[in-house]
């Protein structure tokens, strides 16, 4: 890639840059939609090499737990993402503990240490999952509501929130320092960079807008790049009768943890960058994405965007609509914000009795097939969506296919 900066890859790319790089990436020359390629699922992946991940096994920590007793095994998924077409990978951190943050950004910069020009342009993402992923229970797909988090009130939840993501966010910051940069593995003291912090999973709107405070207003993380994906969920439970039809879904989608998706996003917005956002340089979120959604969800999520009254949720409406590829780079207003990522699981149920996956009767379409990514990318990329990817059980297969269809 050419038109990328001939620094990258040598030391951490501020926010602007990075806002740069995937607007670089989108409108390449014979890409056939103008999406970024996210990775895949991470923990299907190091099951499907012979680990158990179970909370006894894991202590908690999930994936992670693997990062010290098999990194080869971590830097082999990551790699196979890589060779999938993925753009931005992220490393083994969603659930991991504090001491195991530093291991899985430096194992995700060994996967690509002494690669070819093939890795040069791909983002690194720093996976931080929610309080919720850490309580364990699957609390991420629901909320808070059956916790003790909210019991005494907000602002109580608030300083929860604050105390979980504070340290944790802290421990990153030497992944962004100026000298960071890969050649650390040969331990001259330095230490592996990466590009932005993902927030992953996020179920509650207050624990959304604590994130983005502190993102925001702490001036220890005032240059760390970030972005932010909810989970969310039908106001009805009941999904649609094919799980492909999308147009079925006449419920607004909402939050795993209560609140329509177009005000918890339009808080979000808000908070990151104020209601008039060329109106300063906050270190808003790069994009704010949905994750670990079954594919039908996307659809009604990104048609619910279109309420939203903030100017960057319009600006990303009319931006997916009109805009031609060569007019995007020249929108001064683009600059500020990537726009929506979308990465839902494969929409297949986990079976408690029977202890496996399946998929809903209904459903025909598979992601390892191309047919699955032709029928949502074009849809998807008309409403906005500019970083696409994968959750649980879409692995590189399901990736590569995904790039076939957008790369053309």
């Amino acid at each position: 890639m050419t038109d990328l900066r001939p620094t990258f890859g040598k030391r951490p790319l501020r926010r602007s840059a990075i806002l740069e790089h995937l607007a670089a990436i989108r409108y390449r020359t014979g890409r056939r939609y103008p999406c970024v390629i996210l990775d895949g699922g991470f923990a299907t992946e190091i099951e499907r090499l012979g680990h158990d991940l179970s909370t006894t096994a894991t202590q908690g920590e999930w994936a992670a737990a693997v990062l010290h007793k098999a990194p080869h095994d971590v830097q082999r998924v990551h790699r196979r993402y890589l060779e999938a077409g993925a753009e931005i990978l992220t490393s083994a951190s969603y659930q991991a503990s504090m001491a195991s943050i530093p291991t899985a950004v430096e194992v995700l910069a060994r996967s690509l240490d002494r690669l070819d020009t093939q890795a040069s342009y791909v983002l690194r993402a720093v996976s931080l999952g929610p309080l919720a992923a850490r309580l364990g229970g699957g609390l991420e797909y629901r909320g808070y509501a059956d916790t003790e988090i909210f019991a005494a009130g907000d602002e109580a939840a608030r300083e929860t929130f604050r105390r979980y993501h504070e340290p944790r966010i802290a421990a990153c910051v030497p992944f962004f320092a100026e000298n960071s940069n890969d050649r650390d593995l040969t331990g001259d003291g330095t230490v592996p960079r990466a590009d932005f912090i993902l927030f992953e999973t996020v179920p509650d709107a207050l624990e959304a807008t604590c994130i983005s405070e502190l993102m925001t207003s702490d001036t220890r993380f005032e240059n760390i790049p970030w972005a932010i994906s909810l989970q969310c969920r039908l106001a009805s439970s009941s999904p649609p009768l094919a799980p492909e039809c999308s147009e079925r879904c006449t419920n607004m989608p909402q939050l795993a943890g209560g609140g329509p998706v177009p005000s918890v996003v339009e808080e979000l917005l808000v908070s990151s960058f104020g209601p008039d956002p060329e109106s300063g340089t906050r270190n808003g979120p790069l994009f704010i994405g949905f994750n670990c959604c079954p594919p039908w969800l996307i659809r009604p999520i990104l048609e619910s965007l279109q309420r939203c009254r903030h100017p960057l949720a319009r600006q990303c409406a009319i931006l997916s609509r009109t805009l031609e590829r060569t007019e995007v780079r020249s929108a001064d207003k683009w600059a500020n914000f990537a726009g929506w990522a979308v990465y839902p699981n494969s929409g297949e149920m986990w079976d408690p009795g029977t202890q496996t996956w399946g998929r809903p009767s209904a459903s025909t379409l598979d992601p390892e097939n191309d047919a699955f990514w032709q029928h949502h990318v074009p849809v998807w990329s008309a409403l906005g969506a500019t970083i696409i990817g994968g959750c649980c059980r879409i692995g590189p297969q399901g990736i590569s296919a995904l790039a076939r269809v957008v790369l053309g």
